[in-house]
């Protein structure tokens, strides 16, 4: 017994003494400004304690008495070290970064500081959208990013945008970027709109207000966009929006803009008169033609384009108020759009509301909820009922009304004024968050995110369209789509003996897409104002849709810093998904990355250098863009069969089906120079896309032909560089920035058919070709040779290229005439700051590229059937008189050089002065010191190409990756004036 008292005195005075020999500092850790900072590293300096703020700012950490130092370090701050002395309360406020290198950047399940970013992505700030009023948040992108570019189908409102991240990688399957607005995954929203007539489809990021974005990040390389797995490959936009501040005074913003839009170009066609005489040259020439003359002067002039145009008219109004307690931050926000374009019958309306809420409950947990509901309705013409369409193929001595004023039916006009549509959509974006921080530096998170939309398509051509006549026709079609996101993360984060940060992720991801659609169809209406279809006599079409596709993956990421300067990011995701075949449903999607900061050695100190880093990526990711059922067999009911109801069978099943991969390497250069003044980055990349997802032959025993399979190999490889420059004197800041991309496209391998060892060619309805060696989207086609001085016949050149010969345009003779993918691009920044004047101007280019005029046939040549012609074309056409030019013969009912050539393909090569905005700001005003900006901006107010037709920068075909580049007449970008304010208070 007294040996055990013994003990027990001897632990007792053992634990005392080891209690005196530690103590305990706590305190608070808040920025300048006094908002409170969550999750910054409190580490004792010489030791392996440490310790993370809650999300109030406070931290508590239990030292030994030896300890003399406590060391603070967070992301985009810099790093303090304070002595203890014999303080028990030790408050901070941490200072950002100076420079650009305090910006954290999102990198998807994350984020990172730019000095540490180790892979390629992109950034726009709000101040982007801030300075251009904008109805979609995509328009005020163009040109801005290196290696985005974003190309609009048409000027009309609430028409699909083309985003390509690096070149075309896919010629099946999808090649647009996924959008992740706050985590959430945006489902494939072109399918809605399923039923679309005319060609057309809308844009599918309507719905986000431009007013509610903080930042958007655009993952470029396969070490950013691996995290995301499957859908990754084809780049990933990252939408970051607004949200409030702990401890932090309410700020509210409202603002309010209004102005006017006008097409941005024109085209100069032939009117009444001087079409007859063009009629009249045509008849004469021709061969065997039974037409009559004209008298030019008795001929009426109908411009078909400018009675389908107006004057537009659009206008915006928004509010938000942001702010904090100790426990609560919040942004709430509403907005309300109403634009009329510069078409007739051409409307959009967008009302969205915005609240974002995190909730601190006791001081581990964080809770998080953003609601974003918002309805969209648009009318629009289809692609087909455009007047610049019409405008190509109706002659210009034709009249809109008769005698009496009343409308005449089937012309341009009665097609555009007779086509009803209302397109509405109303979606509703729900996230909702719980955060957990289990120990000091390990923080859980679970979220789940709800897409849901619900789209009605309501379409109407009357009695009186071209389309519509004899009695009308109408369509219903009523959609929703639903798509949920469950997002589980454990994030740990801890520096190790001073010199080692670790920050890794891990965590799972699930998700599933859905739609379904109603389509009703009928003809036959007794009246024209009756315009929905239950009105039909006749319902001749009636059909329903479901389709549905999942995603699961796991991921995990690690960052690691050794002394700041050597950085390492290693990254893998399993994923699955189940449009792919049972066998080949999950893959392994890894990626590594690595950086050096080469001003932080003791050996480089040139002293106008401020900051290097190179760093280098590899990665694989994958492209999962395809029909959610392309690997199964599908059968078709419905079908009859003597007399009997059946079905048939559509395509084979594929268990080995499986996605596209691109292989990705990249390599970069991030500095500043002269206190920061001249920043920058410059990279190099080479993205493989292997496994194309291509139709290849199978045994005739199957009752088929071919079958959708992994064949094939795309490459894209190019350069980029972003560069920044302040210019500073007493009270003039002038920021200039210049970006960059230049972009070589090649396919590689195709399917060999016939095992001959050759890959086959593949080409397309309109002359593009699929070759081992060339790009996507060349054009092949016969090449125009000019015109023979001799008798004004369109000349060809021979296959070889060595004979020309007289309007043969054989397929024997096509050769490879053009590209369609641009070569370089990028723009150009200027942003002047006089006192309380702010002057920005923003130029976008384009160059090394071609583009094929669908509706060239007409355009581009003299008068040889119906349609209008480009009056420098038709006014220079051979005539024995007229020998010097490259426009043949003008010959009624005959193919002089109007057939399918390279005649009609043009360089799109442009400079675009696509925003200037000027402003002032009052600063201090009234008791609360409001912030007023008063500002007026303008859009595409100027265009340098040579480009015959309406719009360098549009494409008429977005779905179809190979045919890009082919367009026919549709409405040019808008050219717009606005004025406005912003008051901050």
């Amino acid at each position: 017994m007294k040996n055990i008292y013994t003990i027990i005195c001897l632990i007792f005075f053992a634990t005392a003494d080891l209690s005196a020999q530690t103590r305990t500092v706590s305190g608070m850790v808040k920025t300048k400004d006094g908002q409170a900072l969550a999750g910054v590293t409190v580490a004792a300096k010489g030791h392996s304690m440490g310790t993370n703020t809650n999300a109030e700012g406070h931290y508590e950490l239990e030292i030994p008495q030896t300890v003399a130092t406590l060391v603070f370090s967070y992301l985009g701050y810099e790093t303090q070290e304070i002595s203890i002395r014999n303080r028990q309360q030790i408050d901070v406020l941490l200072a950002e970064t100076p420079g650009y290198l305090k910006e954290v950047v999102v990198t998807g399940f994350g984020s990172q500081s730019k000095r540490r970013l180790t892979s390629s992505i992109v950034s726009a700030g709000e101040e982007v959208f801030k300075n251009v009023p904008v109805t979609d948040f995509q328009n005020a992108l163009q040109g801005r990013l290196p290696g985005v570019d974003l190309t609009n189908t048409s000027g009309m409102l609430n028409s699909e945008p083309i985003i390509r991240i690096r070149g075309i990688g896919s010629i099946s399957a999808g090649n647009q970027p996924i959008v992740v607005i706050d985590g959430l995954i945006l489902a494939d929203r072109a399918k809605p709109y399923y039923y679309d007539y005319g060609g057309f489809a809308t844009n599918p990021f309507i719905n986000l207000n431009p007013n509610d974005i903080k930042s958007v990040e655009v993952l470029k390389d396969a070490a950013a966009s691996a995290i995301y797995g499957s859908r990754g490959s084809n780049g990933v936009i990252l939408i970051t929006t607004k949200n409030g501040a702990y401890n932090a005074q309410p700020k509210i913003n409202i603002g309010y803009w209004a102005g006017f839009s006008e097409a941005s170009n024109k085209l100069r066609l032939l009117n009444g008169p001087e079409y007859a005489k063009s009629w009249n040259q045509a008849v004469l020439n021709a061969v065997d033609v039974d037409s009559s003359l004209l008298l030019p002067d008795s001929q009426p002039s109908t411009d078909w384009v400018g009675l389908g145009l107006r004057k537009g008219f659009k206008q915006e109004a928004y509010a938000s108020v942001a702010g904090g307690t100790k426990t609560t931050k919040y942004y709430v926000a509403a907005t309300a759009h109403d634009e009329n374009s510069f078409l007739l019958n051409n409307d959009l309306q967008r009302y969205a509301v915005r609240v974002n809420l995190d909730q601190l409950i006791g001081e581990k947990f964080t809770l998080g909820l953003s609601v974003a509901p918002s309805r969209v309705k648009t009318t629009r013409p289809d692609d087909y009922s455009s007047p610049f369409f019409w405008a190509a193929i109706e002659p210009p001595n034709t009249e809109a009304f008769d005698a009496s004023g009343k409308l005449i039916a089937g012309t341009p006009y009665a097609t555009l004024t007779e086509t009803w549509t209302d397109f509405t959509t109303n979606q509703l974006l729900l996230n909702t968050s719980l955060s957990y921080w289990l120990l000091p530096g390990l923080n859980l998170k679970t979220s789940l995110g709800v897409e849901t939309t619900q789209g009605q398509e309501l379409f109407n051509w009357s009695s009186k369209t071209y389309y519509g006549y004899p009695s009308g026709f109408a369509s219903s079609y009523n959609n929703e789509a639903f798509n949920y996101n469950w997002t589980t993360l454990a994030n740990w984060k801890r520096t190790i003996a001073k010199k080692h940060d670790i920050d890794l992720t891990a965590g799972f991801h699930l998700s599933k897409e859905t739609l379904r659609g109603v389509l009703l169809e009928g003809v036959g209406f007794s009246d024209d104002r009756l315009k929905y279809v239950g009105s039909a006599s006749q319902f001749y079409s009636f059909s329903s849709q479901y389709t549905a596709a999942g995603f699961t993956g796991f991921l995990a990421r690690l960052n690691y810093a050794y002394a700041n300067k050597y950085l390492l990011s290693l990254s893998g995701r399993y994923d699955g998904s189940s449009r792919f075949g049972v066998l080949k449903r999950f893959g392994f999607f890894p990626a590594v990355s690595a950086g050096w900061v080469i001003t932080d050695e003791s050996f480089f100190n040139p002293g106008f250098v401020n900051f290097l880093k190179l760093r280098s990526s590899f990665g694989i990711s994958g492209n999962a863009e395809i029909n959610d059922f392309a690997s199964k067999g599908l059968v078709r009911f419905g079908q009859n069969y003597d007399g009997q109801p059946g079905y048939d069978v559509l395509s084979l099943d594929n268990d080995e089906l499986g996605w596209e991969k691109n292989l990705q390497w990249d390599a970069g250069l991030d500095f500043s120079v002269w206190k920061n003044r001249i920043r920058g980055s410059l990279g190099y990349y080479i993205k493989d896309t292997r496994d194309l997802l291509l139709s290849a032959p199978v045994p005739a025993t199957t009752g088929f032909t071919v079958i959708t399979q992994n064949v094939g190999e795309v490459r894209n490889q190019g350069f980029e560089f972003d560069l920044s420059a302040d210019i500073l004197t007493r009270n003039l800041k002038w920021t200039i920035q210049l970006n960059g991309a230049t972009l070589k496209n090649e396919v590689r391998k195709l399917i060999d058919s016939n095992g001959d060892g050759l890959d086959d060619d593949i080409y397309t309805q309109f002359r593009f070709l699929f070759r081992p060696g060339e790009a996507i989207g060349t054009f092949f086609m016969a090449e125009f040779a000019g015109v023979d001085l001799e008798n004004g016949d369109a000349l060809f050149w021979n296959a070889e290229g060595t004979e020309k010969l007289p309007n043969d345009v054989s397929d024997a003779n096509r050769r490879i005439v053009g590209h369609s993918i641009p070569a370089f691009t990028g723009g150009i920044s200027n942003t002047f700051r006089y006192k309380g004047f702010d002057l920005n101007t923003f130029l976008q280019f384009k160059t090394g590229y071609q583009i094929y005029i669908l509706d060239g046939t007409t355009l581009l040549f003299g008068i040889s059937g119906d349609g209008n012609a480009i009056k420098k074309y038709a006014d220079d056409v051979w005539t024995p008189t007229n020998t010097d030019t490259n426009v043949p013969e003008n010959r009624l009912g005959e193919q002089n050089g109007n057939q399918r050539s390279s005649a009609k393909i043009f360089d799109g090569d442009y400079l675009r002065v696509k925003n200037v905005s000027l402003g002032y700001t009052f600063q201090n005003l009234g008791r609360r010191n409001y912030q007023l900006r008063i500002f007026m901006a303008a859009q595409n107010l100027f265009l340098l190409t040579n480009y015959p037709g309406l719009d360098p920068d549009s494409s008429t075909y977005p779905a179809k990756q190979a045919e890009q580049g082919a367009t026919i007449s549709l409405p040019p970008s808008s050219r717009s004036y606005t004025m406005g304010f912003n008051l901050d208070f």
